[in-house]
């Protein structure tokens, strides 16, 4: 339907009010249940549950990508670099994680290192900092064809993607949290943020939205299953320039576009209902 079609449409009192056309035909949101692609999920470690959505696949790319930079590091004497494996960058990360749970003094990360905490045991300073510094994600060469995602128009046109540290990581990702699970019949679309903690603006995206819980961050509309409160999908917001050349948006307006994008890969299969608040939902987010 286009938008001269919804200029000749009416109001008509019916008589009675149908909700879901689909209760004619025995097929209810509550009658699809959600599934976890890990088989025995309730009895999983909490291993196997950060390995579904990080897998050690995905982990050696990172080392690949950061033992790759390192090569182009001047090292000093005392601070050669060794290689890098899949085993010491999860040691790595988990003392990252550790980091959120025990506060450190004067936010000084060293003092980690300190007899308190004792991360020697697990780690080197020397050697965690190295990692640090030639850390470096996965990216898109320039003449891949995802470069630059639905906006490598704009982006090609400035010759800079200003996601393209993040890009790659960003998009696996995203596969990932579509597949890790089939969601109930009820999913929800709205807004969050992915709050930044570090000291140095290099954030693409940064805003400050002073309503949110974390009001500093990435911006991204997200996808969520309902009937277990899981992330499914989300879309980091790159600017109206750049957003203006994605999926959809020749065919409606942008919030419908938005939602469209975000249940894109759940169309044509079961038939879910669609919880959205106004920034979506919409007269036109309905008939598209």
């Amino acid at each position: 339907m286009v938008l001269v079609d919804l200029e000749r449409l009416v109001w008509s009192n019916t008589g009675y009010l149908v909700t879901d056309q689909r209760s004619k035909t025995n097929s209810m949101p509550e009658d699809i249940v959600p599934l976890f692609r890990l088989p025995n999920f309730r009895d999983e470690p909490l291993l196997n549950w950060f390995l579904l959505y990080f897998p050690v696949g995905t982990m050696r790319l990172i080392c690949d990508a950061t033992n790759d930079n390192a090569k182009t590091i001047a090292w000093a004497h005392d601070r050669r670099w060794k290689h890098l494996r899949v085993g010491e960058y999860m040691r790595w990360l988990g003392m990252w994680i550790l980091m959120t749970i025990y506060g450190a003094q004067n936010g000084n990360r060293r003092a980690y290192w300190g007899p308190l905490l004792n991360f020697g045991r697990f780690m080197p300073l020397n050697r965690f900092e190295c990692i640090l510094r030639a850390f470096k994600l996965p990216q898109y060469a320039k003449d891949d064809t995802k470069w630059g995602g639905d906006g490598a128009v704009e982006y090609a046109g400035i010759r800079y993607d200003k996601f393209q540290e993040t890009r790659k990581f960003a998009d696996m990702y995203r596969k990932l949290f579509q597949d890790a699970m089939k969601p109930g019949g009820w999913i929800c679309i709205d807004e969050c943020m992915f709050s930044w903690l570090g000291r140095v603006l290099k954030l693409p995206g940064w805003k400050i939205i002073k309503r949110k819980t974390h009001p500093m961050g990435l911006e991204s509309k997200a996808t969520a299953c309902s009937v277990t409160g899981m992330l499914i999908d989300f879309e980091f917001q790159e600017g109206k320039d750049v957003m203006r050349h994605f999926e959809f948006i020749e065919e409606t307006n942008k919030s419908s576009a938005w939602l469209l994008r975000l249940t894109k890969r759940w169309h044509n299969m079961e038939k879910r209902t669609v919880i959205a608040d106004a920034a979506f939902a919409q007269f036109r987010a309905a008939v598209a």
